[in-house]
């Protein structure tokens, strides 16, 4: 099953560390199931008020891996996605677009995410 893992860190030190025990085992496990020489991405966002840009990264960066897992480019899956959330669709035929929802409204397609994942056997539970 493939992991993706959203901890938040804190810098202890000059170090970037774990902000909770359960984020410190999350890291953990995930960190336990690579292989030597497996190539991880990773994106560091400064946390804000809003975190909306945080979840615009999640929800594309979970896109792309389902997307890939199901043999559909990152667009038809993003278009799944949407359809799925139940966004509108405009005259030239094009869905309504992330940028701009609410924090609530991006939580709402997390979810969904959440559990499209679980129907592709792909772990998103710590999109939250």
């Amino acid at each position: 099953m493939k992991q993706v893992v959203n901890i938040t860190l804190v810098k202890k030190n000059g170090k970037l560390v774990p902000k909770s025990l359960l984020a410190k085992e999350q890291y953990r496990i995930f960190i336990s199931g690579l292989t030597d020489g497996e190539q991880v991405e990773a994106l560091f966002e400064l946390k804000g008020v809003d975190g909306t840009k945080a979840q615009l990264a999640k929800i594309h960066t979970s896109i792309s891996e389902m997307a890939k897992e199901q043999g559909h480019s990152v667009l038809e899956m993003k278009n799944i996605v949407k359809k799925e959330c139940g966004y509108k669709v405009d005259d030239k035929g094009e869905y309504e677009s992330f940028a701009g929802k609410s924090k609530s409204d991006l939580s709402q397609v997390i979810d969904t995410i959440i559990t499209m994942g679980q129907f592709m056997n792909i772990n998103f539970q710590n999109l939250k």
